[in-house]
């Protein structure tokens, strides 16, 4: 259970009923259960997400307290990640330099625009999607994200020589992220086969657009660009849940 426990709590602010063991071979074993965390937090979602489909407050009312949860839940990590990315991108360098933007402790205008601005585009998209009663997207976007996230960091190199990061890079077996990625799938297929191929194309533009933009001028992946592409995976997904029920 230490790759769990360790994912849940790397992953959000849930308290963990034991401290797991800290260790290299914990990180790589935590890397699986990724799309585990994200169905919790997307059962945290649930509730505000139910509250719109009793009609107890307005879709927009619920719609924010439900884009709070999803930042409290998470501590704003995956924030964090998109704000110094935003910065990084925003620089025009790359490799080592690149690096050393995202790294820098205080908020440069990338960051100042791109956290607001998906908070609202979050908050939006879950307003109308409540309308529209998607309450079921709430629970598989948080999950799929962290599975295509858990993918990515088996797929491609990490670009800092030491750090978090790097021990669930050498340690990750590609065949149990994959057992993680069909998993997710069969929840998406069991709650609403309809979901299927708006997260899918959602998912595939998102890390589209951050392997191009990032993590190809880095030269590699960093937890900063693993943030930014949890939050964007997440964003696109509901944009295009919302465009695919209109």
């Amino acid at each position: 259970m230490n790759g769990l426990l360790f994912a849940l709590q790397f992953l959000t602010r849930i308290p963990v009923w034991r401290n797991p063991e800290y260790s290299d071979k914990t990180q790589a074993e935590s890397v699986p259960w990724f799309f585990a965390v994200g169905l919790v937090i997307g059962i945290a979602l649930l509730v505000p997400a139910l509250i719109a489909e009793a009609e107890l407050f307005e879709p927009a009312v619920a719609a924010l307290v439900l884009v709070v949860t999803w930042i409290v839940v998470t501590g704003g990590l995956h924030l964090d990640g998109l704000g110094d990315c935003a910065d990084g991108w925003m620089s025009g360098k790359s490799g080592e330099q690149l690096l050393n933007v995202m790294k820098d402790l205080q908020a440069g205008t990338g960051a100042i625009i791109a956290v607001p601005m998906l908070i609202l585009i979050k908050w939006i998209c879950s307003w109308q999607l409540l309308i529209e009663s998607q309450w079921v997207v709430f629970l598989v976007t948080p999950m799929i994200a962290r599975a295509a996230v858990a993918v990515y960091l088996a797929k491609v190199s990490y670009f800092p020589d030491d750090g978090l990061g790097k021990s669930m890079h050498s340690g990750v077996h590609s065949r149990h992220v994959l057992v993680a990625i069909a998993v997710s799938a069969l929840v998406v297929l069991v709650t609403s086969a309809s979901l299927v191929l708006p997260v899918t194309l959602g998912t595939v533009c998102a890390v589209g657009i951050v392997h191009l933009t990032l993590t190809r001028r880095l030269g590699g992946a960093s937890g900063d660009i693993y943030g930014a592409l949890i939050e964007t995976i997440e964003a696109f997904i509901l944009l295009f849940v919302l465009i695919a029920v209109q």
